[in-house]
């Protein structure tokens, strides 16, 4: 299960899928980034994904983007 969680975790990521990732989380969890801080609830989460990480991302880092996470 967890490595099923983990691999869609990171191809929803890799996709700007921000509707699919923000569904791996309950309704209204909160997913905390070290670099923009709480996103709580699935709408949020999803924006958080289009609207900070693949933004920023492909103005740092190009179309290649290197991310690592902790989850806790």
């Amino acid at each position: 299960m967890f490595e099923t969680l983990t691999k869609n975790f990171t191809k929803y990521i890799c996709q700007n899928d921000g509707e699919s990732l923000a569904n791996l989380f309950l309704k209204d969890d909160c997913y905390h980034d070290y670099i923009y801080g709480n996103f709580r609830g699935r709408k949020n989460i999803s924006i958080m994904l289009s609207d900070y990480f693949h933004r920023d991302g492909e103005v740092f880092f190009g179309k290649c983007m290197i991310m690592r996470w902790k989850i806790t």
